[in-house]
């Protein structure tokens, strides 16, 4: 649970939206339906402080109200201001009241409010009036989507009093019932009667809301318990509402014990950054994402300043979920897509691809502006509408290629020697470092990879760009073409610089002469969210790097790897998670050590009792990456996932004879048959038989896994016995032989998830990154500041060149740290 926010003050007050106080509330120009369940605007200040949790953004209003009566009229006016941050958002208001024949009071208050979950609200005010400080402290609980309880303890330090509020809604988000109820205790010394003799005020109030018009009202009885007759105020309101203004009038009218009345007129205004329903709807828009690498938005901006007061580029799969966000937005004509050199497999590609085809068909103009690139550059943008190119750079279209890397000799130079024991005749990962060359069964692998990744190539440039295949193939036989030969070939519309885009963009959009502007930060959007309790959520699960037991870190030659006790620690906690309707698995690994990758098969497993779980393949689900992915009520991959490779081994180094060179010598002291081999050891004949024993157990202990988790009823022992064999296969040819269920991306995982859970498509989610290793403890939004500020970031270069010269050094550094253990890692291969 988040701690309450300290009081913190900001600049001058001014606006907020809608509401009505009790008698004696804070601001008597609220218009009617605070609610203090349910108000979630700047007003809360006023009504209940925890309110202000709910506000995004920055948010302004200001309200006035007349009170006409015999002889003039009550004056009432406030301001206020609420801007959300990393512990809250604070709330500054002030009120102005000029009561008839009376003296001005003026009430400044300074307010805080935290949202702790879905379901949780708390917040604190403090107002002055006339120097006398006193404190409001407010709860909001929302039970479900359609209860939601309040309570504020008004006026500490002062004149004290309590409000409580129960709101519904039978109709979801239209309308809202409440009843509140303020409780004054009497001032009198005898806490008893002061009780007996207390005023209760209460109030009903209705909302309905209707594309950006809100028609309430309210009623509120005084005297209730007194003496005399009961005197009751009606109040009416008409509000309408912008994306980022809002205009409302009031009006009503009081009976008096004396059976006059009094006419109430007022009116409201509400500035706010973040997005409200809407009268008019938006529409033309265009949005623009730079994205490079494997896939995030290139953002130039501070860190730690993201972190304190924006949301953070979007990764991969973020910018995937946006693309697709935009497709079924009706507001969207169109997308801008900078690639600025992307470094991904053709799995994770496809994706890309695939929802620039899938904005299209949702009839979405996409532009791609390039500034240079190679083959999955060129490939991804061939499915827009138009590519353009800047005039000085090239694509280096020139095919697919990979390597093979042996460091048998290399390592024999040094005194080194690596040994082996492998289970599956196409486990060929520890051959780097056992062998000179590659076996028939590696070449035959590579062939097949290199195969379907040029098929795809080819015939992806031939479609998007209208070319027949043997055109592509000529133009990639060229071994990379210049920006003009590009354009010549057709494989660009046209030469053109960042400045002149937007005048390109205009022509595409059917406004010639004119110049385009996209939103490039709409992921910063702020929506008001009015719904409670929060939405459905589905859990992505991210598995990525080398699986290994601990937890999952990186070194300067490897990514960040996968680790167990973070997988399954995230794994259990979105299985936990009642607001989790279903978890989607998300693998791009070659897999890694065998227990680890057990470990979190098994988590898997028992997720899914309670809820699905689907696996999404990215570039890479091998070996214990597809281990971990069996687990999954439905495997989804792309057609070029590299996947399979079901076997396993185990890799050791003996490093004696660089010892004696050295000059060191050892003894070796043991109790028990079969020690075990180490650095200065190799392993003996019968140590051999042990480690081959382990790992063949293992190996059958795989194949039992994936039966249980794909099922009998989808593949038999005997059929996977043929398939396995640590045989690497490409997402098309393991749909053929039922390793995967079909082929798609994470949105198609997303959606299936959805659809496993029983969601309906029109009902909003919430997408979840569950990784294990949440913000620091207690600090809510800080702990994102402090990482921030503390992060390193990886060395991606050095990683890449160690990979081409070394080949990859992290099966080195999992068989070192493994101790024999028997290891599920695929080979490295590197299609580019």
């Amino acid at each position: 649970m988040r701690a309450l926010t300290a009081f913190a003050i900001a600049s001058l007050a001014t606006f907020p939206a809608l509401a009505q106080g009790l008698s004696d509330a804070r601001s008597q120009a609220a218009a009617p339906n605070p609610q203090a369940a349910a108000v979630d605007d700047a007003t809360s200040v006023f009504v209940n402080p925890a309110g202000l949790g709910a506000v995004t953004g920055v948010e302004l209003g200001a309200g006035y109200r007349s009170r006409a009566t015999v002889g003039g009229a009550d004056q009432t006016g406030d301001g206020v201001i609420a801007i959300e941050g990393p512990l809250g958002t604070l709330g500054v208001g002030v009120t102005t009241d000029a009561p008839l024949g009376g003296r001005v009071a003026t009430r400044l208050v300074v307010g805080s409010g935290l949202q702790l979950d879905d379901n949780v609200l708390i917040g604190a005010a403090m107002h002055l009036v006339d120097g006398r400080p006193s404190v409001d402290l407010g709860a909001q609980l929302r039970l479900t989507r359609g209860l939601a309880f309040g309570v504020v303890g008004e006026g500490f330090g002062d004149a004290s009093a309590i409000r409580m509020g129960l709101s519904i809604r039978p109709l979801d988000e239209l309308l809202t019932l409440g009843i509140d109820g303020r409780f004054k205790p009497a001032p009198l010394a005898d806490p008893g009667q002061a009780l007996l003799a207390g005023d209760f005020t209460p109030a009903f109030v209705a909302r309905l809301h209707l594309w950006g018009l809100t028609f309430g009202a309210g009623v509120e009885l005084q005297n209730t318990f007194g003496i005399g007759p009961i005197t009751a105020t009606a109040t009416a309101i008409l509000q309408a509402d912008f994306e980022h203004v809002g205009l409302a009038l009031q009006g009503g009218a009081t009976g008096l014990n004396d059976d006059i009345t009094t006419s109430v007129f007022g009116g409201r205004a509400r500035v706010s950054t973040a997005a409200w329903e809407t009268l008019l709807p938006s529409s033309g828009r265009w949005l623009e994402l730079r994205l490079a690498g494997s896939g995030g938005v290139v953002d130039e901006r501070d860190g730690l300043w993201q972190a304190l007061l924006e949301d953070a580029p979007p990764s991969a799969v973020r910018v995937l979920a946006e693309l697709d966000n935009a497709a079924e937005d009706p507001s969207v004509d169109g997308v801008l897509l900078r690639l600025e050199g992307l470094s991904m497999g053709f799995g994770t590609a496809a994706e890309l691809r695939a929802a620039i085809e899938r904005l299209r068909l949702a009839e979405k103009k996409v532009a791609v502006a390039l500034v240079g690139g190679d083959d999955l550059d060129a490939w991804v943008a061939s499915a827009a509408d138009r590519v353009w190119l800047v005039p000085s750079s090239g694509l280096a279209v020139d095919g697919v290629r990979g390597r093979l890397v042996y460091l048998r000799e290399a390592l024999a130079r040094f005194g080194v020697r690596a040994e082996a024991v492998s289970a599956g005749r196409y486990k060929s990962a520890p051959r780097t470092f056992t062998h000179d060359g590659p076996s028939d069964e590696e070449l035959e692998v590579e062939a097949a990879l290199l195969d379907g990744a040029y098929d795809a190539l080819v015939k992806g440039l031939a479609t998007g760009r209208g070319k027949s295949e043997d055109e592509i193939k000529a133009l990639i036989d060229m071994g990379g073409v210049s920006a003009q030969e590009a354009l010549d070939r057709g494989l660009v519309d046209a030469l053109a610089y960042a400045d002149e885009l937007p005048n390109l963009l205009a022509e595409l959009a059917g406004r010639p002469g004119q110049r385009l502007s996209t939103e490039q930060r709409f992921w910063d959007r702020h929506e008001k969210i009015d719904r409670w309790a929060g939405r459905p959520r589905i859990a992505v699960v991210p598995i990525s790097g080398t699986i290994q037991m601990g937890s999952s870190a990186g070194g300067l030659f490897q990514a960040d790897g996968a680790g167990a006790d973070d997988v399954v620690g995230a794994i259990n906690a979105a299985a936990r998670d009642d607001s989790v309707t279903a978890i989607v698995l998300r693998i791009d690994s070659p897999g890694g050590d065998a227990l680890a990758s057990d470990l979190m098969w098994r988590a898997a497993m028992q997720a899914r009792d309670k809820k699905p779980v689907i696996a999404s393949l990215g570039d890479v689900a091998a070996s214990g990456g597809y281990y971990v992915a069996s687990a999954a009520n439905d495997i989804i991959a792309e057609p070029n996932t590299i996947t399979g490779s079901i076997g396993v081994f185990g890799l050791l180094f003996n490093a004696e004879s660089l010892a004696a060179d050295l000059g060191v010598r050892s003894v070796e002291v043991s109790r028990g048959a079969l020690p075990g081999p180490d650095l200065l050891r190799g392993a003996t004949d019968a140590e051999k038989a042990r480690l081959q024993e382990s790992v063949d157990q293992t190996y059958e202990r795989f194949l039992d896994a994936i039966i249980t988790g794909r099922g009998e009823e989808r593949l038999k022992k005997d059929a996977l016995r043929e398939i396995a064999e640590g045989r690497v296969w490409t997402g098309a040819q393991a749909l053929e032989r039922k390793l995967v269920d079909q082929h798609g991306s994470i949105i198609d995982a997303i959606r299936l998830a959805r659809e496993r859970s029983g969601l309906p498509a029109t009902e909003e989610i919430e997408l979840a990154i569950f990784t294990g290793k949440d913000d620091l403890p207690g600090l809510g939004a800080l702990g994102s500041v402090v990482q921030a500020a503390t992060g390193m970031p990886r060395t991606a270069a050095l990683e890449r060149a160690a990979v081409m010269l070394f080949g990859d050094p992290a099966v080195a550094t999992l068989a070192a740290q493994s101790h024999g253990r028997p290891l599920v890692l695929a080979p490295t291969i590197i299609v580019r």
